[in-house]
């Protein structure tokens, strides 16, 4: 009954997980989904890291600044350089964070670009192995395999080129024949 209860519990959430994917044309299946979510999840928390960085960084350097300006009138000049320094390095970081936040960004909607271009890829493929299974008289057992359903594609495009070929042989002796 413990099992049958926390079984209907999470039925509800598939529930949902599928009425996202019948709304969304991103999606296809609910584990594409999902490891969109983690994706996302990792992709914030490192954006929440750097972010702390940054704000280490720059509780940082307003620290070293306070502690320059504190120093008297003999070294002001010297700190104000100094700080002029500090500033140009703290910049550089910010941007150096920029950079790398955006060529994160990048890869990570390149990786996502390419899961679904698989995907596509996969549809398609088995799309085209079930049309052929469909018209071929040799009877396959179906298959989920990819690489599998590849060679039975293989064989059908083969067969037909063969079925082409004694054809137009077959057109071209007629023709002959008919000449002479």
């Amino acid at each position: 009954d413990e099992l049958k209860a926390f079984l209907d519990k999470n039925l509800v959430y598939e529930k949902y997980l599928l009425s996202v994917l019948e709304e969304s044309d991103d999606f296809v299946e609910i584990g594409d989904l999902l490891k969109r979510h983690e994706t996302l999840k990792a992709h914030h928390r490192d954006l929440q890291e750097r972010a702390a960085e940054v704000v280490r960084l720059n509780d940082e350097y307003r620290a070293e600044l306070q502690a320059y300006t504190k120093e008297g009138q003999d070294t002001k000049l010297k700190g104000h350089n100094e700080i002029a320094i500090l500033q140009k390095t703290w910049e550089e970081y910010q941007l150096d964070s920029l950079t790398a936040g955006s060529s994160r960004e990048r890869m990570l909607e390149d990786s996502a670009e390419k899961v679904l271009e698989y995907g596509k890829c996969g549809m398609a493929i088995t799309n085209l192995y079930e049309r052929a299974r469909a018209r071929s008289k040799v009877k396959q057992p179906y298959t989920a395999d990819i690489k599998e359903q590849l060679k039975v594609l293989q064989d059908f495009v083969m067969d037909l080129s063969f079925i082409v070929a004694k054809g137009k042989q077959s057109q071209s002796q007629k023709a002959e024949a008919a000449k002479a």
